[in-house]
């Protein structure tokens, strides 16, 4: 075998010698070629063309571009989520005043449909004691004398009926 550069003459032994396994003092070693690589050379060598590269190239490996890490859902989803947020807060002072709207506008229908409003002479302390006008009091009054004038009355006309029996 002789070298010039990368170029190196091989000869048919040479090229028996390293497709073969050899032994060692630790056990068995794989040949130098292998079989694929063993059968290239043979052919050049068959063929008359005593000069190849050594070794031959091996086979070149795609380039695989590297894949990220497919992370965790939660971390994956992390910036549509935080997109998600700025939008609702972008917008939360048209809801939040929208919403008082709505709260305005229910208290507002609320007082319109109540009771006070279908009622005529509605007095806003209500019907309490200390709130009635005079006339109103001096019904109550005679009203309360003339139940109790009734029970009087009853009571002595049922008394009368047990002295006859």
């Amino acid at each position: 075998m002789s070298t010039l550069g990368n170029i190196i003459k091989i000869n048919a032994e040479a090229l028996l010698k390293h497709s073969l396994p050899q032994r060692s003092a630790n056990g068995w070693r794989r040949p130098k070629l292998s079989s694929r690589q063993f059968n290239v050379l043979q052919k050049t060598v068959e063929r008359g063309d005593q000069a190849v590269e050594w070794p031959i190239p091996a086979k070149e490996e795609k380039i695989i571009p590297e894949r990220p890490s497919k992370l965790s859902l939660h971390t994956r989803e992390a910036p549509l989520r935080e997109k998600k947020i700025r939008e609702a807060m972008a917008n939360m002072p048209k809801l939040l005043a929208d919403k008082m709207k709505a709260e305005r506008e229910k208290k507002r229908k609320e007082k319109d449909n109540s009771i006070i409003n279908l009622m005529d002479g509605y007095q806003p302390g209500g019907p309490y004691k200390h709130h009635y006008s005079a006339e109103v009091a001096r019904l109550k009054k005679q009203a309360a004398i003339e139940k109790e004038k009734k029970k009087v009355d009853f009571i002595a006309a049922a008394s009368k009926k047990k002295g006859k029996k």
